[in-house]
């Protein structure tokens, strides 16, 4: 196939028209977001009807998280910032960017499809993006996924192909994604909503050309910044044994995600990149919250480290400090994105991370967990960030509401703590009904 055929190719694929469809009605919708940062069912019902790569759901009630092509293009719009988060009437909505949206609607169908491609690859968090299952190991499924199709024979319908099939059950969403971007045709059958068993597969010429790219030029260890900064330790180590495998930091400051592709897609002039993030001086107002009407407001600097926090909230919640503990910035206990006490043995750790370097935004939220036994769990959330160049800013406690827990129950309490033990359940259970009850409320 001609590069003029490549480039015909994807300025007639179905996912920038339904990108468009899914911009314009967010903009329309001026909705606001359940409290688990998801968009509310019936507009996602809505708009799944409009789009090309429909998902055939017939309940309008049917969470966000249920239709990949929408789940992927609300993550692109955040983190590509087109949209952002803002609090009107005591509620959060998603309101667009309207420099951002401009300049995004003037760059061509091509640009369109690799600023589309550049966000996935870059900006988005792997681990949510990937779906319910889904977790930053997703990284080396991709990978080696786009290995296998860049040395397959495009066009071709591979049966029952034993490699693809393993993979394609651990990709979860991204079976879909790379069907949307044109790479691959996939037969395969839904179980639960997230698990996929393939049965047929036929890599196109498109798909097998752009993995040639991404494997070599692009590898995600390196240009996905949620995994060059949590690195996978693994398949770190296996892409450092390639000698040619660019890190952006080791190419000029101008060499761009696209730049690898200009020369296959000619009409490839421009991008819309992101602003390059500074470290932010000022005041960081977290709320750290233990159960629903517990908890504390805690002012600190850019300056001051997750360890300083870690014991700030240790005072607020009268706490004895004689644990480890870790902040998981994904807000999952015992992911990867985590930085940990520097009482422990493995990297990064917590005294190393000042917030100032975090990139937070307001509304971001993260877990801090406290005693590996116990299991404390706190969800932290950036209120409101002030800027303010000065160094002497206290790290303090500015407001509360509850009785703090008890971090100890005593041996005739021991019913009470098992009672506990079961109200707690799993973490993940836990806020899936949270978000069934936040998605009902929005529906009636």
């Amino acid at each position: 196939m001609s590069k003029e055929n490549f480039s015909e190719t994807i300025q007639k694929m179905p996912i920038l028209k339904d990108f468009h469809t899914f911009v314009k009605g967010l903009e329309e919708a001026g909705t606001h977001i359940t409290n688990t940062g998801k968009l509310p069912p019936k507009l996602c019902f809505a708009l799944n009807e409009k789009m090309f790569h429909k998902k055939n759901v017939t309940d309008p009630r049917t969470h966000h998280h249920r239709y990949p092509l929408l789940y992927l293009f609300f993550h692109v719009a955040i983190d590509a910032q087109l949209f952002t988060y803002q609090e009107k009437a005591g509620k959060t909505v998603v309101a667009p960017i309207k420099e951002r949206l401009s300049q995004y609607h003037k760059l061509n169908d091509l640009e369109k499809y690799f600023f589309l491609l550049q966000t996935m690859w870059m900006e988005n968090d792997w681990s949510i993006i990937a779906g319910k299952e889904g977790n930053r190991s997703n990284a080396v499924e991709v990978h080696e996924a786009l290995e296998i199709i860049s040395n397959l024979e495009a066009g071709q319908e591979y049966d029952n192909y034993k490699p693809m099939r393993y993979l394609q059950n651990d990709l979860f969403f991204f079976n879909e994604y790379f069907i949307f971007f044109g790479w691959w045709e996939t037969t395969f059958s839904q179980g639960d909503g997230n698990t996929y068993i393939a049965r047929k597969f036929m890599p196109t010429k498109l798909g097998v050309n752009i993995s040639k790219k991404l494997i070599v030029n692009r590898p995600v260890a390196y240009w996905n910044k949620i995994n060059a900064t949590f690195p996978i330790f693994s398949f770190v180590t296996e892409e450092e044994a390639r000698k040619n495998d660019p890190k952006p930091e080791d190419l000029p400051d101008d060499n761009l995600f696209i730049d690898t592709f200009k020369k296959e897609f000619p009409q490839l002039k421009q991008s819309l990149e992101l602003p390059k993030v500074k470290p932010r001086d000022g005041k960081f107002i977290f709320k750290v919250s233990v159960e629903t009407k517990v908890w504390r407001k805690i002012q600190t600097s850019g300056l001051h480290t997750l360890d300083e926090l870690h014991l700030a909230i240790q005072d607020a919640f009268n706490f004895d400090n004689e644990h480890l503990y870790a902040f998981f910035m994904d807000g999952k206990r015992w992911s990867e994105q985590a930085f940990n006490s520097p009482y422990g043995e493995e990297p990064p750790f917590a005294d190393e991370a000042k917030i100032k370097d975090l990139n937070l935004k307001e509304r971001s939220r993260f877990l801090y967990l406290f005693d590996y036994g116990d299991e404390w769990l706190f969800y932290v959330t950036l209120e409101k960030f002030i800027e303010d160049p000065s160094e002497d800013i206290a790290i303090e406690l500015i407001d509360s509401q509850g009785e703090s827990p008890k971090q100890y129950g005593g041996w005739e309490e021991e019913e009470v703590a098992e009672e506990s033990e079961e109200e707690d359940g799993d973490g993940e259970e836990q806020e899936q009904m949270q978000d069934q009850a936040v998605d009902d409320d929005e529906w009636n």
